[in-house]
């Protein structure tokens, strides 16, 4: 999903892990648009063409999550493609319908917009695939916690290596700069404090808390 450390990770996977192929998005230079995904795509809505070339060539998904109360305020912050969904009064208890993305617009897939009850659902839907990533065609898969990358940073480039046959760093190497260029990001170390101290919980009225709660899977949780 946006705003859970997507980039963060491909940096630090490409920083630790020297040659590593990745595979993030549909806009490599040069490529074709139908052999690739775009990394906020919901896995279920990935085409069978895309799926089955997935599923020959063995790839391994690796995967951000992000607790949800954090993650709604980065999406109010940046709201990208779901600004229709946060850019009103109401945005955690109104209907979310996803917009056509770039490449939808401009034909390389097809539509895939979901009409959504609620903005939580948005982070219930796409969290639910995560767990069935084998059934998509991938070969494997590492669900990482973003706040479990950025506090132990360590551990989570072991998982992954594990899951690749890789050897782990010896000395894992950080990114210590935001991970990237838009939507206001944060530094490793603004990262850091804000997860001890947990801003973001302020920013919700107690009614807001009760609403995105109620509406969140307790079971995905």
């Amino acid at each position: 999903q946006y705003n859970t450390g997507t980039n963060l990770l491909a940096k630090l996977v490409k920083l630790n892990f020297a040659g590593l192929r990745q595979e993030d998005q549909n806009f490599h230079a040069g490529a074709a648009y139908d052999s690739y995904f775009w990394k906020h795509t919901k896995p279920s809505n990935m085409k069978p063409g895309v799926r089955a070339d997935i599923e020959r060539r063995g790839v391994v998904a690796l995967v951000m999550v992000r607790d949800p109360m954090s993650w709604l305020q980065s999406m109010k912050k940046a709201p990208y493609d779901l600004k229709g969904c946060i850019n009103r009064y109401d945005w955690l208890v109104s209907p979310c319908s996803t917009p056509p993305t770039y490449a939808e617009w401009h034909g390389h897939v097809p539509q895939t917009r979901l009409h959504l009850a609620n903005i939580e659902a948005h982070w219930n839907e796409w969290t639910r695939d995560y767990q069935h990533m084998k059934d998509f065609g991938f070969a494997d898969a590492v669900v990482v916690r973003y706040e479990d990358l950025v506090l132990d940073t360590d551990t989570q480039l072991a998982r992954i290596a594990s899951v690749l046959k890789l050897p782990a760093p010896a000395a894992v190497r950080h990114i210590q700069a935001s991970a990237k260029n838009h939507g206001a990001p944060n530094g490793r170390a603004a990262a850091i404090l804000k997860l001890k101290q947990k801003p973001y919980l302020h920013q919700y009225t107690p009614a807001q808390k009760d609403a995105v709660c109620e509406r969140l899977d307790k079971g995905l949780l």
